[in-house]
């Protein structure tokens, strides 16, 4: 009998434990696509270099057997190969040079906005240990500038790299995913970069009415939940298009929804409804049925003031 080898991936984590990288959530998603299960190593910036001898500097990293490699879009193929009866992640050659495609749209009109944004706070996140390491190394990749100088006019990019998506809008608006019918490695690719940014950002990354989610024929938005799947990082979650909705609309430091939005909607609403049915009861012919409203409101109002003492409190 022979004793398939173990499945390892090597991931780099943040202070809080979650993946510092979009391409380690790449492979993430790519395992759960193929329902394959992993043994995840987490390592910090500093980790690297001497776990690996030198050999590999950034993760994700796999380790199968004899077979050790890194950079997410060869484990992405090796998955493919070393697991033929599994899923596959790229359909055929056309599949795979369209996403290709993708990658590099996506790298050069998103990926490289998000660093200049969220860079500062990805070192603010990082692991104490790693932290001088990755100020002095990813400054020197904006020659020398510090990364407080460098992220200062972030509130201001945000509006085009907000814009920079309307083409993942569109596309979402007439398919549940990116791939079509069913999820592939863009929805990946996308999901990694917002899970990375999700896992950091202090400064919203989407509009609060931003509708990068889009809606189906049906109405109902393509986050909605489908069939469900199982992902290696050891938690269930309904499928891609509801992890869609988990990712743009879960963190609130990522869409900067507060309960007090949907407090003051309610009362708004209450009011409204209440104007609704004194007028339809005025126009009642039967005097006893007649509605104080002046009487509601003031208790409503003595409601109110408790509630917008509720009002100030943020959603945590």
């Amino acid at each position: 009998m022979t004793i398939e080898p173990i499945l390892r991936a090597y991931e780099l984590v943040l202070e809080n434990g979650r993946s510092s990288s979009p391409y380690v959530w790449r492979i993430r998603y790519a395992l759960a696509h193929k329902g394959l299960a992993a043994e995840w190593v987490p390592l910090g910036f500093i980790d690297i270099p001497r776990q690996f001898g030198g050999r590999f500097k950034t993760v994700p990293v796999i380790e199968h057997g004899e077979t050790m490699l890194a950079e997410s879009w060869d484990i992405a193929e090796y998955l493919d190969g070393a697991f033929p009866d599994r899923p596959a992640i790229f359909s055929g050659p056309a599949e795979k040079a369209m996403v290709q495609l993708y990658e590099s749209w996506f790298s050069t009109e998103v990926l490289r906005n998000l660093f200049r944004i969220y860079i500062l706070d990805v070192c603010n996140a990082a692991r104490p240990e790693d932290r001088s390491y990755f100020r002095e190394s990813r400054e020197k990749m904006v020659r020398g500038v510090a990364l407080e100088t460098y992220t200062a006019d972030r509130a201001s990019r945000l509006p085009a790299l907000r814009d920079a998506l309307r083409p993942m809008r569109t596309h979402l608006s007439r398919h549940p995913f990116l791939g079509g019918a069913t999820s592939n490695y863009a929805d990946y690719i996308a999901l990694g970069a917002f899970q990375w940014v999700a896992s950091v950002s202090t400064l919203p990354l989407l509009a609060r009415e931003d509708g990068s989610c889009g809606r189906g024929s049906s109405g109902v938005s393509t986050c909605s939940a489908a069939s469900s799947a199982t992902i290696a990082c050891g938690r269930s979650l309904s499928s891609t298009r509801a992890h869609y909705a988990r990712v743009y609309l879960a963190p609130a430091t990522f869409l900067d929804w507060r309960l007090a939005d949907f407090l003051v909607f309610f009362l708004v609403f209450f009011f409204v409804v209440l104007r609704m049915v004194n007028s339809a009861l005025m126009k009642s012919s039967t005097a006893s049925c007649f509605l104080d409203l002046r009487r509601i409101q003031t208790i409503a109002s003595s409601t109110s003031s408790t509630g917008s003492r509720f009002l100030g409190m943020r959603h945590s």
